[in-house]
């Protein structure tokens, strides 16, 4: 452009308001999630994971960070002042996908993390990609696809295997496997995250994030039920397991939630399982009788069950039934009608989620519902609990009866006679001390 075109008001007027136009879309991409509606639909479809996955998945919260942070986070490093690289700090903590490391760790990240807004349909990576970036998502939903051939139609086609939300970190894997991406992960709502790249990843947290994903892989290893597990089936259990450790008298699991459970390995430690009775008490002169009360009472009907049951008292009792050690497994779908696990010691589970272990690839001859069987044959029921529960109540009550008419009789009869004494004992001996 010559200097007579450079100096023309109007190319002056229009370079200021494209200026202002791209400021104006920069302002509304930071703001997109104040903009878009926070009251969504989310509609099912035919692909279950993905149902699955959306109904697991957290509420993206709208809004987690300023204009002023964003713009902070958006600012060189070298330009930060020290007021502002403490403030990044602060920020940085508070954020989910940070709360695994220490804060040492996390102010030595916070220099190399680069802001990204993102609109529904961008491609965050691609699969085949080589992987150099890594991402903590911020707020919003990321969907993981791959792509599969299809025998029927001779065509490929893309799956949906997972979400990830506000918190999870996503691409670390393909970076520490040195290996391309093995998925497609595709904005489905408006995304806030912070980038890493491989080069700052390797040398900052890649030493944390490695030694994690190998005990994820020890753990997996050093279960039987994984032995025809191949590399990739181990990776792929890699990214959806987690490993949790529970103190003592902690509460693991209580409750099944049909395909949206976990299932829990046992890797090391002591559980215990316990059954909490609920009976109902009525007298019968002075003879308590017990009776055990129904799993659970409908809402709709909770009047008319008190009005029927309101000549009788309550009582709980909770007994423990057996005790899980190194390769136990549980969430498989087993009954747990008022009866939970809990940490006798310091337990480490590997947690994986049930719907991924139920696909046919991971479960070849139906080897999960086959332990499923076992687990539910060797436990017993509530019913086998109430008439065990009764036969010991009945066996102490026989054995103090026992034993205080025994003591009662004694008291009241001797029939001991003196030549029943022995005659060493008779023998009264008389000493003189002179």
């Amino acid at each position: 452009m010559s200097k007579r075109q450079r100096d023309n008001p109007d190319v002056s007027v229009r370079k200021a308001a494209k200026a202002r136009f791209k400021q104006l879309v920069r302002s509304v991409i930071l703001n997109m999630q104040w903009l878009s509606d926070a009251t969504e639909e989310t509609g099912l479809s035919l692909n279950v994971k993905k149902n699955v996955a959306m109904l697991v998945r957290q509420k993206r919260k709208i809004g987690m960070m300023t204009m002023a942070e964003k713009s902070l986070l958006r600012m060189p490093h070298s330009t930060r002042t020290v007021e502002e690289r403490k403030k990044l700090c602060t920020i940085v903590a508070n954020l989910a996908c940070f709360s695994r490391f220490n804060p040492k760790l996390r102010a030595r990240l916070v220099p190399y993390l680069k802001f990204i807004a993102l609109t529904p349909g961008r491609h965050v990576m691609k699969e085949g990609d080589f992987p150099i970036t890594i991402y903590f998502i911020i707020t919003g939903e990321v969907e993981v696809s791959k792509m599969f051939f299809n025998k029927v139609t001779k065509q490929y086609e893309s799956i949906s295997e997972a979400i990830f939300g506000p918190g999870d970190c996503i691409g670390d894997i393909d970076v520490m496997e040195d290996a391309p991406r093995t998925n497609t992960y595709t904005a489905t709502t408006n995304c806030e995250l912070l980038a890493l790249y491989d080069s700052d990843y390797t040398t900052l947290v890649q030493p944390y994030m490695k030694k994690l994903w190998e005990e994820k892989k020890e753990g997996i290893r050093a279960l039987d039920y994984f032995k025809f597990f191949t590399p990739d089936q181990i990776v792929s259990a890699c990214k959806f397991a987690t490993i949790q450790q529970f103190d003592p008298l902690d509460t693991i699991y209580e409750e099944d939630l049909g395909s949206l459970s976990v299932v829990y390995f046992v890797l090391s430690g002591e559980c215990v399982v316990l059954q909490c009775l609920h009976m109902r008490v009525s007298f019968l002169g002075n003879e308590k009788r017990f009776e055990l009360d129904s799993v659970r009472r409908n809402a709709s009907s909770g009047n008319l069950d008190m009005e029927h049951t309101k000549n009788f008292d309550f009582t709980e009792y909770l007994l423990s039934t057996s005790t899980l050690t190194f390769g136990a497994i549980f969430g498989l779908g087993e009954k747990m009608h008022h009866r939970n696990i809990m940490a006798r010691t310091t337990v480490q589970c590997l947690i994986i989620p049930r719907f991924w272990l139920f696909e046919p690839a991971q479960n070849p001859g139906n080897i999960w519902q086959r332990q499923l069987l076992y687990i539910q044959s060797n436990l017993p029921t509530r019913e086998e609990l109430f008439h065990d529960f009764l036969k010991t109540r009945k066996w102490q009550m026989f054995r103090h009866n026992y034993v205080q008419k025994v003591l009662t009789e004694k008291a009241n009869y001797c029939d001991t006679k003196p030549e029943d004494v022995p005659i060493v004992g008779r023998i009264v001996e008389s000493t003189e001390y002179s």
